[in-house]
């Protein structure tokens, strides 16, 4: 190549000396020579030339260079720049990076380690390398002169005498043509290579390079054009990581307080993100880009799901006193967040242990055996007479069937006791105003109260006095099997009647009602928002998936008061809840008072100029207009759904940082049981939240009556499960 390259420049230089020359092959007619130089003398002095030198023609060929692009010759000197400024230690790293650690190697490998020491390395950087090894007390190998060596003799002394490398003799093999480098790693960077079961070694296998681990060495074997691959891959990986610093005091604190300690190796593990501490609760966090980090910060909230708004506590009824019972392990995990599934989780249970005996089960195969499924005596004609299924059900609007008369649940005592922990609020302690509360309810949700164990033993339920237990140690879940089949036999709220037609529309007509809601919780990372209330986020979606942003709703969660009942015996168990909210976009007092006469004499202008009315609830909190601004509120399927990741609220005259922690798509629809609305719901959390159905019967009053009233409704209706 070098030689061709040659050629083609003595060619070239040849033509230039040419001058004006013309070849022989153009005709004397076509030859047009008039404007050409005509020697001002045709004679040539030896005066004219006794300065000049005679240039020789092989050294003009041979040292005439190729011209390079511009940006090739900046980026040469700027890799010579980064090579002068490199450090003893890099130097070190690199030269260790090229290491062989095997004892006797063929000729062919100790020559292909000397040649490429030589060639990377300047007599400085080896001889310092050499100072650096030598100088470890815990050498013990042979030292001597190094100061007048020459670089082939310093590569001899580090791979022989250092390295501890010698030629075996053996005829050169296949594995002599294979190279070898060493990669150091951080623990950050095994971190992320090791991540998803190591899907990226998994990836950088795909080179052909066959991969090892040894401590925090990396080591990549194959050919040249292999592990080149496999180190750019290594390299663009470990480059692009993204990295970033936050102050973690306050939810260190808060993590100390709720679970007893602030374990980084397992937040590691469940957030896929390498935790690194540095001075005053300082982390740094690494991860293998930002979206990862941000997603991060919210599961981290999510996870310690801190609220001094609210307060649970377990309610055990006095009638499950001296009974006992069974835990059954809970294995719906689709229907739980994302951080309970890790637990073991049992629910109460009075189920026999003998109900799958042998005999039991032997029946109910005979059910199906081929001896009843031959019977001749039954009448299929009577088969074809079963009603349709599209033929409504008949339906009592007030449910009026006499059902069977069973003890209370809760005596007059407990309904009291229950009564006062349900509805005590803390006064003055609110970010919205009084106009801006919402009056309280009593609601029932069912579910099954799910306690966190790690044995299937049988257990006594704590006695009745025992009446609150640490909030860590259970969760409730709200899904129940086959609660839809129930709830579909019941009246529509508002439709108490249904004739066929009606039936017939509503399933041309969706009568479900379509909902998001965004859940956030103060951001615990700028240390300042402790003390403020959870948000939610409300909008209505239309038949396109497309948010109505006239039905936008902002509410805080002020206080919270929660009663969990495990109701062992029956079909579900229930959880008594009051919350005191507040309607973050309802006009305040003053601004709902009537305006002055001479306020209501627009001229056009100011009319024309007025902003729109669903709009101007914005006006106060510029903040959400921004959320909105930078969200992608579709749930159409179209597009991806983008919600931002934090929100600020003007609350109270101070602005408050929230942080974004799920989303769940509702499907709700609407039914009446004995006089009060019960609201079931469908609803999806994505693979994070869970997928679940709700109940939720809702109380008409906020006294004690009316609680009393709810919950002997809500029992009413489990036993009908």
């Amino acid at each position: 190549m070098f030689g061709l390259r040659t050629r083609t420049l003595a060619t070239t230089a040849r033509i230039l000396n040419r001058g004006t020359s013309i070849d022989r092959i153009i005709l004397d007619q076509l030859k047009d020579s008039s404007k050409l130089n005509k020697p001002s003398s045709f004679l040539i002095l030896p005066s004219d030339h006794a300065n000049m030198r005679m240039r020789d023609p092989r050294k003009r060929v041979i040292n005439t260079k190729p011209q390079h692009p511009p940006q090739l010759k900046l980026a040469s000197i700027l890799l010579t720049d980064d090579i002068e400024e490199e450090s003893t230690s890099s130097v070190i790293k690199l030269i260790n990076n090229l290491r062989i650690y095997q004892n006797k190697v063929s000729d062919h490998s100790y020559k292909s380690v000397t040649s490429v020491l030589t060639k990377s390395f300047t007599s400085a950087q080896l001889k310092e390398y050499i100072r650096s090894y030598t100088s470890d007390p815990d050498y013990k190998g042979r030292k001597e002169g190094i100061a007048k060596k020459t670089k082939r003799q310093l590569c001899r002394i580090i791979i022989s005498d250092l390295w501890n490398i010698q030629r075996s003799g053996k005829e050169t093999s296949v594995e002599d043509f294979l190279t070898s480098r060493h990669v150091e790693l951080q623990k950050k960077d095994l971190f992320l290579l090791l991540l998803n079961n190591g899907l990226l070694i998994r990836y950088l296998s795909r080179t052909g390079c066959k991969i090892t681990f040894k401590n925090n060495t990396m080591s990549l074997r194959g050919t040249e054009t292999q592990v080149s691959n496999a180190n750019i891959i290594l390299d663009y990986i470990l480059v692009s990581s993204y990295q970033q610093t936050l102050d973690l005091s306050t939810i260190k604190r808060l993590f100390v307080q709720k679970f007893g300690d602030f374990d980084l190796n397992k937040l590691s593990s469940l957030f896929q993100i390498y935790f690194e501490e540095l001075d005053n609760d300082h982390y740094r966090l690494s991860s293998l880009n930002q979206t990862q980090t941000q997603r991060a910060q919210r599961m981290l909230l999510w996870f310690l799901d801190y609220n001094s708004h609210i307060k649970q506590f377990v309610k055990i009824p006095s009638v499950y006193e001296t009974k006992e019972f069974e835990c059954l392990p809970f294995k719906e995990d689709e229907s739980i967040n994302w951080f309970n599934r890790l637990k073991s989780l049992f629910r109460l249970s009075s189920s026999p242990k003998n109900i799958f005996s042998s005999g039991f089960i032997d029946s109910q195969l005979k059910v199906f055996d081929d001896e009843s499924l031959l019977n001749k005596t039954i009448d299929f004609e009577e088969l074809n007479q079963v009603k349709s299924f599209l033929t409504p059900p008949e339906v009592n609007p007030q449910n009026s069937q006499p059902e069977a008369e069973t003890d209370p649940l809760l005596n007059d005592s407990e309904i009291s006791d229950l009564y006062n922990q349900l509805s005590q609020f803390p006064e003055d302690n609110h970010v919205v105003s009084k106009t801006q509360l919402v009056p309280p309810i009593f609601v029932i949700t069912l579910g099954n109260v799910l306690f966190e164990s790690t044995s299937k033993t049988t257990h006594r339920i704590p006695s009745a006095d025992q009446d609150s237990l640490s909030s860590d140690k259970y969760i409730f879940n709200p899904s129940i099997p086959l609660l839809h089949d129930k709830v579909s036999t019941l009246p529509l709220f508002g439709n108490p009647e249904l004739s066929l037609s009606d039936i017939n529309e509503m399933r041309i007509n969706d009568p479900h009602e379509y909902l998001v809601q965004l859940k956030f919780q103060p951001s615990l990372y700028d240390n300042e928002s402790t003390d403020a209330p959870p948000v939610e986020v409300w909008i209505n979606l239309n038949r396109f998936g497309k948010p109505e942003m006239n039905t936008l709703r902002v509410f805080t969660v002020e206080n919270e008061n929660t009663c969990f009942m495990p109701l062992p015996d029956k079909a579900s168990d229930m959880k008594i809840s009051s919350q005191l909210i507040g309607d973050v976009l309802k006009a305040p007092e003053a601004e709902l008072e009537e305006t002055s006469p001479d306020a209501t004499e627009q001229t056009i202008e100011s009319l024309l100029n007025e902003t729109s009315e669903k709009y101007t609830k914005l006006k106060g909190q510029p903040g959400l207009e921004t959320f909105l601004e930078r969200s992608r509120l579709d749930f159409s399927g179209k597009v991806k759904p983008h919600i931002h990741e934090t929100l600020r609220l003007q609350l109270s005259g101070k602005t408050v940082n929230y942080q974004y922690i799920s989303t769940n798509y509702r499907r709700d629809l609407e039914f009446v049981y004995h006089g009060k609305l019960l609201q079931f719901s469908s609803i999806e959390g994505g693979s994070l939240g869970g997928r679940s159905s709700e109940v939720v019967l809702v109380g008409h009053d906020f006294d004690r009556d009316s609680l009393k009233e709810l919950i002997e409704d809500s029992v009413a209706f489990i036993n009908q499960l």
